[in-house]
């Protein structure tokens, strides 16, 4: 908050959570002021009334506590996220929801040598990057990801990673990953897949990569 690189400020929460306080809790309170300063005599039933302020009041808290909650990043900030993605036209929605699935499913790539940041400069973290390329459904303006994958590989990779997809094609996928055969496209990939019943290498790692994410998780 004071220009210091701190793991206290996490703005793409904070900053949601902020926001949150900012209309919750001032409108809780304004029913506080209500509540002690107008004439509840006024109104047809003093009771009733009175009870509606308080459970207002509740539910306001309620909201307020659920921000400091860990289902607050990943149940309400990824799903606003998404919801603005849409609204500014963007290229693919993934059925992952959560940073931390997400984070899970990067760092299982990174142990089982699956993939690595072509920009080992780059001021981000790798799987935050990755994490955010999927939520917001931008594409990048050139790959940020190399995977250690032969065609065959990667199409099982894309058919996992694009589970229940909406908009997420081969094309698509190739502006974020590259893989060892610099010269790899759709129809090569797809060609090389298609050819043969043998399962590309390493497929059950692959397969877990996915699976273990999910087990973390829960």
């Amino acid at each position: 908050m004071f220009n210091l690189n701190s793991g206290f400020f996490d703005k793409k929460i904070e900053r949601p959570r902020l926001f949150v306080y900012l209309i919750f809790g001032s409108f809780s309170i304004l029913l506080l002021y209500l509540y002690y300063y107008v004439d509840k005599r006024n109104f047809l039933d003093f009771y009733i009334i009175s009870t509606i302020f308080v459970l207002l009041h509740i539910t306001l808290s309620c909201v307020l506590i659920f921000t400091w909650h860990q289902d607050f990043e990943s149940k309400f900030i990824t799903k606003i996220q998404k919801k603005i993605s849409r609204k500014n036209n963007n290229s693919f929605s993934l059925q992952w929801n959560s940073p931390e699935e997400l984070n899970l499913i990067y760092k299982n790539l990174d142990e089982k040598n699956f993939v690595e940041v072509i920009d080992e400069n780059s001021e981000n973290l790798d799987y935050i990057i990755f994490s955010e390329i999927i939520i917001n459904g931008k594409l990048p303006e050139s790959p940020l990801f190399k995977l250690n994958m032969d065609n065959r590989q990667t199409k099982l990779f894309f058919d996992l990673l694009s589970h229940n997809s909406e908009g997420f094609t081969l094309d698509k996928f190739l502006k974020i990953f590259k893989n060892k055969n610099k010269k790899a496209t759709r129809e090569s990939i797809e060609s090389s897949y298609s050819n043969t019943d043998i399962l590309p290498k390493r497929h059950n790692d692959l397969k877990d990569v996915f699976s273990n994410s999910l087990v973390k998780k829960d």
